[in-house]
C-alpha cells in the first residue's frame, strides 16, 4: 500500500477502520506512511490472532455484501489457509448472489485440469504479460492445490465443481464430506467466523 501510494505521489491520506457492522471505529489522516502504519497498528490489536492448526477450517466471507461471488470469497479462503494443516480441508460459506465474479477468472479454472497446472501456467507468464484477474487466480489455485475446498452456497453446483471445489448445501453436509475426505471422525476443527477481517499469525 505504501509503495503504491508513493508511486501515485500521494501527499495526504484519510484511512478509516470499520467494524463488523460497517461502522467507522477509527480514522487516521496525514502523512502517507505514518498515518497508514498507525491504522495498521490499531487494526492488528483488534483482529490478529495466533494460528490454531486444524484438519478442518471453517470460515465465511463475512456475509453481505462481501460474499457476493466466488472471486471475493477467495479472500476468506486465504485466511483459512493460514491455519489449515497440510492436506486439511477448508469449508467456507458464502451466498454468491453474483455467481463466479468474472468471466476471465471463471474460465481460468473451467479450462484447466488442475489447480497445480494453473499455478505452473501463471509462473510461466512474463511480468509484462499478466492478464486480468491473474493474481486472484494465483491465490485461489495455490489454496486448491494444497486443500480440498468445500463450498456452502446457493449457486449452481455445476459452477462450484467447474471451479474445482466440492459443493454442499449445509454445514452438516460439508462436515460429513470433510470427514470422508480425511477418513476420520475425530478431526480437529478451527472456526473463523469472519474470514475477511481476521488476521492469522
Amino acid at each position: 500500500m505504501i509503495f503504491a501510494g508513493k508511486a501515485a505521489r500521494l501527499q495526504y491520506i484519510v484511512n478509516v477502520v470499520i467494524n463488523s457492522r460497517h461502522k467507522v471505529i477509527g480514522a487516521f489522516a496525514g502523512d502517507l506512511q505514518r498515518a497508514h502504519l498507525a491504522g495498521v497498528g490499531f487494526l492488528e490489536g483488534l483482529c490478529k490472532t495466533p494460528s490454531i492448526p486444524a484438519d478442518i477450517v471453517v470460515t465465511s466471507n463475512n456475509g453481505y455484501p462481501i460474499d457476493q461471488n466466488i472471486y471475493q470469497t477467495v479472500k476468506g479462503m486465504a485466511t483459512a489457509e493460514a491455519t489449515c494443516k497440510k492436506n486439511g480441508v477448508i469449508i467456507i460459506a458464502a451466498e454468491c448472489k453474483d455467481g463466479h465474479g468474472g468471466d476471465a477468472f471463471y474460465r481460468t479454472f473451467l479450462n484447466s485440469q488442475s489447480a497445480r497446472q494453473i499455478l505452473e501456467d501463471i509462473s510461466s507468464v512474463p511480468k509484462d504479460k499478466t492478464v486480468e484477474d491473474q493474481w486472484q487466480s494465483q491465490i485461489f489455485a495455490r489454496i486448491l492445490s494444497e486443500h480440498p475446498v468445500i463450498f456452502i452456497s446457493g449457486i449452481d453446483e455445476k459452477i462450484i465443481k467447474e471451479m474445482h471445489m466440492i459443493p454442499a448445501k449445509s454445514f452438516p453436509e460439508a462436515l460429513n464430506k470433510a470427514d470422508e475426505i480425511l477418513c476420520k471422525k475425530m478431526a480437529k476443527v478451527t472456526f473463523i467466523p469472519e474470514g475477511i477481517t481476521s488476521i492469522i499469525e
